[in-house]
């Protein structure tokens, strides 16, 4: 029988320990941090919380399984987990809430979710895998003075800041748009006065929160000059100014109903034809380019289920894990829609206004206030 000859180990590099950790899944990096301290310390660290989110943008990890679907309503937030779409459970968010307080998602960026209610006005940025949390506050006077008010939230790549934007309107006049707009940094804790714009040549739709991509958030206006012909603006959080976002060169009817969000990283938009008498299918294009008007590409059309369809916002969130269904919001429902076999399924019987996907991430909130 052969005898084995014993080996000495030999010390795995933490630049390696650190590659293969980030291929691993949230729950899993939070159980490893109690594997040692140089572990925890590695997994708690902010470069590697960006490395790992980066990992999803770039393919290395299953996304589907690591967002989740947060669903606000009157009797709280709730969330689902993407991928299986079972059971709803509750989540308690660090928000002070009054029984007359509804809680409304701002938006979602990198796993960090902006979160505020709609009586208080109570404001908070919040990872809801690691509890980690920052209550934003903001000029109390401008919350009498505003009626309306809109906020969107996001990633400025360059200062590696989480920035919400504030649009106020005072004085909603037709047919020109003034907003003053205010931007708050996480890194230094402060609201800015960007200053005012006048919308001369468009009139911006602000009813849906803006969609978050490439940078930037992304509204839905009107042309004024061209008879109300959609078009797409964007408030660049680098920059910190309105920027025009290159539509569809098909887009020359302002009879298109157009709805905005996000596949595989890029811009899309699901478009419909509401002059048809007899509508029988909407289309969704990416801007797989951002910024290149040629870059805009039909991914596939859908079959639509009933004559009024194409009037109801329907917004695509995300792909299955084989790719071969899209999972869409439809007025309050949620919709699997197989590509293959062109047919539709209703996920749940509950009622989903306003879902919204959130990935789930390591990145602190607190590292981002303790850098200053």
């Amino acid at each position: 029988m052969k005898k084995l000859r014993h080996t000495a180990s030999v010390p795995v590099p933490d630049v390696l320990h650190k590659d293969i950790l980030s291929f691993l899944p949230v729950k899993t990096l939070m159980r490893f941090r109690c594997v040692s301290k140089p572990w925890s310390s590695l997994i708690n660290d902010r470069d590697f919380s960006k490395s790992h989110v980066q990992r999803y943008i770039n393919g290395g990890i299953n996304t589907t399984n690591e967002f989740t679907l947060l669903i606000p309503s009157s009797l709280g937030l709730y969330c689902m987990d993407s991928n299986s779409l079972g059971n709803i459970v509750k989540l308690k968010p660090p928000l002070q809430t009054s029984p007359v307080d509804t809680i409304n998602i701002i938006g979602s960026c990198s796993g960090l979710v902006c979160l505020i209610t709609s009586y208080n006005f109570d404001m908070v940025i919040w990872n809801m895998s690691t509890n980690d949390y920052h209550k934003v506050r903001y000029h109390d006077n401008y919350v009498s003075q505003c009626p309306i008010t809109f906020f969107g939230f996001g990633y400025d790549h360059e200062s590696d800041d989480y920035k919400v934007v504030r649009i106020l309107d005072f004085l909603p006049t037709y047919p020109h748009q003034t907003f003053d707009v205010q931007v708050y940094s996480l890194r230094s804790n402060t609201w800015k006065e960007i200053g005012s714009f006048q919308m001369v040549r468009f009139f911006m739709d602000m009813v849906e929160n803006p969609v978050f991509v490439s940078g930037a958030l992304h509204w839905s206006a009107y042309s004024k000059a061209e008879s109300g012909l959609h078009s797409i603006l964007a408030f660049n959080l680098v920059a910190e100014n309105f920027v025009e976002v290159p539509r569809p060169a098909f887009l020359v009817s302002s009879q298109h109903c157009i709805t905005f969000g996000v596949l595989e990283g890029c811009l899309s938009i699901r478009v419909s034809q509401l002059c048809c008498p007899n509508p029988t299918e909407v289309e969704i294009w990416v801007m797989k380019d951002y910024m290149v008007v040629e870059s805009w590409t039909k991914l596939f059309s859908i079959g639509v289920r009933a004559p009024n369809f194409v009037d109801i916002p329907m917004a695509p969130l995300a792909y299955s894990n084989c790719g071969d269904k899209l999972l869409f919001h439809e007025y309050d429902r949620l919709y699997w829609y197989d590509k293959r076999k062109k047919i539709y399924e209703r996920v749940g019987d509950q009622t989903f206004i306003q879902p919204e996907m959130s990935l789930r991430s390591l990145v602190s909130v607190s590292a981002y206030r303790e850098s200053n």
